[in-house]
């Protein structure tokens, strides 16, 4: 479904859940014209637990009205096979959103949570790792995040939660409205790239 638009996944979404039901790859697109009535997620729903990447272009949870249970819903319904999740230009994209991404995916090897600014945050970092991540194969992380800009926050993220479990982690690149704290990523010594 690339290009993409409102009446294409309309007419496609029943197909994929009759005929379709083990599908492992959905990449949608939605142009900047159809911002309403477009939900990426009718298809997740009928579709059996055998999704490996999910990739949207465009997702914009307030603008789409799509219920907050139902993104979750989804993701925990793929959450043994989902490897690979990247929401691009996305907006109105909830912590609870994130969370149960990072905490019920445990297959998940790549996590990309792209704004349509780079400098706009998607997630509150004290708020996503309030929970240990299950994700621990994680090799690949990007997205732009909210924290209080504190070397002791920073040092307790680091010890209590989940990137020192990350052991596969080969990149990542966080955000925090157009920053990085380089002290923070050194500590792992694990990553083979970063970017700021």
């Amino acid at each position: 479904m690339y290009p993409n638009s409102v009446s294409v996944i309309k007419e496609v979404a029943p197909f994929v859940k009759r005929h379709c039901r083990h599908i492992r790859h959905i990449k949608a697109r939605k142009e900047a014209s159809d911002w309403y009535s477009w939900n990426p997620f009718d298809i997740l729903d009928g579709v059996y637990s055998t999704l490996e990447s999910f990739l949207v272009e465009y997702y914009d949870q307030g603008y789409d009205q799509i219920s907050e249970d139902l993104v979750v819903a989804s993701f925990q319904h793929h959450s043994v096979t989902l490897r690979d999740v990247r929401l691009s230009s996305c907006r109105g994209l909830s912590n609870a959103v994130i969370e149960s991404i990072l905490t019920t995916c445990a297959a998940l090897e790549r996590l990309e949570i792209r704004n349509r600014s780079n400098n706009c945050a998607v997630a509150r970092l004290p708020e996503i790792v309030a929970h240990e991540w299950v994700c621990t194969g994680l090799k690949h992380l990007e997205m732009t995040v909210d924290w209080v800009n504190s070397r002791i926050l920073l040092q307790r993220i680091y010890r209590r939660t989940t990137f020192n479990t990350l052991v596969q982690l080969l990149w990542i690149r966080i955000r925090n409205n157009g920053t990085f704290s380089k002290d923070f990523m050194n500590r792992s010594g694990r990553l083979s790239s970063w970017r700021s």
